[in-house]
């Protein structure tokens, strides 16, 4: 697909539906890139192929914010010198040519840097050499009403007018990003609602997808997290199911969602619930929230291993403890958090109370030994 199709043969197709335009476009990306699309797309999915929809939200939001986006990035520091020189005396005619200068310059830089191919082998800056792995999607109607507008069109002259390289090179660059800053990106269409609900303390309503249940709830928001390892998204809100009338705290694992929506009725928090869940997330965590109403007293005997453990394993860790002996501990958490913590621990650490998680614990042990015949 070339850009200059896509300008020409794109809109024509919107002004005569009879004539076709093929919005059918070949992706070539490096095997690591592949992979963490690949496993992006079933975290974020459940399913385990790179589908047109997935890509195509990906590419959609990408544009904006990538630094593979070279025609908008060469076109907002024209736009800035401009602002800078429009006050100085002749300052039009002077930033036209520091413009024309800078842009000669840049374009050289990154033409040097993205697409130079003397001897065939073509690297881009971002994307690596060689792709191996390749696949096909439909360019959706969003991503080709972007490329054949005027900030889409700023990119041919960085890609040789190939779309297919400006498209492997966001991917490739999204690639690297970490696994957060991946999850904000896809999920941006939500976050940007659920901020713009924080402004305008209004409700909104989520359906929650996990093992178990889907379910949904009605939530008043607080913030956008991460937690303290910076591994996950979090909403924090406080919520309610539709049943219940009582608002509780949560956090949302923004890979959880299914669908959201606005609802007129007010969601503002008061001065004392947000210093609550302040609180809260200070002394539990942000990933445990949601049964920041159900934690109990949970009592562990930890062998000195365990205790090194303890002091080095963060993530989701129990942070509220009292010492009753030199092995012993008591924190105040929830029975889910202690599971999910302490069960990776072993024979390093044992639940004294309550007895039903000890119970659980021996259960789970019972059942893994069982896998090895044992």
């Amino acid at each position: 697909m070339q850009f200059k199709d896509v300008k020409k043969e794109y809109k024509q197709q919107l002004e005569d539906p009879s004539n076709r335009f093929e919005n059918k476009q070949r992706i070539c990306l490096s095997r690591r890139a592949y992979d963490v699309l690949l496993q992006d797309a079933e975290r974020f999915t459940g399913t385990k192929e790179l589908g047109s929809g997935f890509v195509n939200r990906l590419l959609l939001n990408l544009y904006g914010i990538a630094q593979a986006s070279v025609g908008r990035i060469q076109n907002e520091k024209k736009q800035r010198l401009e602002k800078a020189l429009e006050q100085i005396a002749g300052g039009e005619a002077i930033a036209e040519a520091l413009i024309r200068a800078l842009q000669e310059i840049d374009q050289q830089e990154e033409i040097d840097s993205l697409d130079l191919s003397a001897n065939e082998k073509t690297v881009d800056r971002i994307a690596v050499k060689e792709p191996k792995k390749s696949f096909q999607i439909r360019v959706n109607k969003e991503n080709l009403d972007y490329l054949a507008s005027e900030e889409g069109q700023m990119e041919s002259e960085y890609y040789k007018g190939n779309v297919r390289r400006y498209m492997n090179a966001l991917l490739e660059e999204y690639a690297t990003y970490p696994y957060h800053q991946r999850e904000r990106i896809y999920w941006r269409e939500l976050l940007d609602q659920f901020e713009q609900a924080m402004k305008d303390r209004c409700q909104m309503k989520i359906q929650i997808k996990n093992k178990e249940e889907n379910y949904t709830l009605y939530i008043k928001p607080y913030g956008h997290c991460l937690d303290s390892e910076h591994l996950y998204n979090y909403l924090v809100v406080k919520s309610r199911r539709i049943n219940e009338k009582e608002w509780r705290i949560a956090s949302l694992r923004l890979s959880r969602i299914a669908k959201f929506s606005f609802l007129r009725e007010s969601g503002g928090l008061t001065k004392e619930e947000c210093a609550e869940i302040r609180n809260a997330i200070e002394n539990k965590g942000v990933p445990y929230l949601f049964d920041v109403n159900r934690e109990e007293k949970v009592t562990v005997y930890l062998t000195e291993t365990g205790k090194s453990l303890y002091d080095t394993i963060l993530h989701l860790r129990p942070e509220r403890r009292v010492e009753l002996d030199n092995n012993t501990f008591e924190f105040s958490c929830t029975q889910q958090q202690a599971k999910v913590y302490f069960f990776q621990f072993g024979e390093e650490a044992r639940i004294l109370a309550p007895s039903n998680l000890a119970e659980n614990f021996a259960e789970r042990y019972r059942h893994a030994a069982e896998q090895y015949g044992r």
